[in-house]
């Protein structure tokens, strides 16, 4: 059994088709791309996914699990993270308050400890404050740590995202454009660290990209979409080689350049 499926997944927005019949198969601890160009339905299949859309057919399952058109809050819980293509952090709090709020979702007191602030309480909120700084080190932002997250470079904000993701506890990732507004060596870096996450937390990983070189560089499988319909599937050479991606997609990056 795939760790994670979308079966025939439609989403309509009244006579718009964003994504038509769009399936996907992905087993535990790949790495896979969606692809496709500016409007293709790629952040919509995320939106889905993630229970902020409810599709208008298909099927949605995590590890066995049906999760269609569950909220974003039950989504995570069945261990799906994930960051946004335009960034969403608590701006006004310090870059670690970010990330432990996040973590908060693994805490299992109630009320009465947090208002009378138990040793329960205490010990889960060290506890939280050490998985914290372990993931804003592993970003290498734990010497920003009491930052306010506005303050930091977008880079930096990018990175803080993921940690927020990963404090979840996920078993799978969902990447929106991670490399977006980064130069050719800050996303070599980004590649590098999303290969490091999926190796230390052996997490199975769903990245759109806009960065080619990201994409053919860590992606063992990719799925292309152009208008809401999958135009091609397979591994990084035989997308490359596609006639029909490379007039939808790769072409149109090669004009732009």
């Amino acid at each position: 059994m795939a760790l994670f499926e979308i079966r025939n997944l439609t989403k309509t927005f009244g006579g718009l088709v964003a994504v038509d019949d769009f399936n996907c198969s992905i087993e535990h601890g790949e790495l896979v791309g969606l692809i496709g160009p500016n409007g293709a339905g790629k952040t919509t299949v995320f939106n889905v996914v993630n229970g902020i859309y409810k599709p208008t057919a298909g099927r949605v399952l995590i590890d066995g699990h049906d999760i269609t058109g569950k909220k974003p809050n039950v989504v995570a819980e069945f261990g799906i993270g994930r960051t946004f293509q335009n960034i969403r952090l608590f701006t006004n709090l310090t870059v670690e308050e970010n990330v432990r709020i996040a973590c908060h979702g693994r805490a299992d007191y109630g009320l009465f400890h947090s208002l009378l602030h138990t040793p329960t309480c205490r010990r889960q909120d060290a506890h939280l404050t050490k998985i914290a700084r372990e993931l804003l080190d592993l970003m290498g932002l734990a010497d920003r740590r009491d930052e306010l997250a506005k303050n930091l470079p977008y880079g930096h904000q990018r990175r803080l995202e993921i940690a927020r993701a990963l404090a979840l506890n996920p078993k799978m990732l969902l990447l929106d454009e991670p490399a977006a507004g980064m130069n050719p060596q800050e996303s070599e870096d980004l590649c590098t660290l999303i290969l490091k996450i999926r190796r230390d937390y052996d997490l199975t990983i769903l990245l759109i990209e806009h960065h080619m070189d990201v994409v053919m560089d860590i992606c063992e499988r990719i799925y292309v979409l152009n208008f809401g319909k999958t135009i091609a599937v397979g591994d990084p050479a035989s997308i490359q080689a596609n006639r029909e991606v490379v007039e939808a997609y790769l072409g149109e990056e090669e004009e732009s350049a």
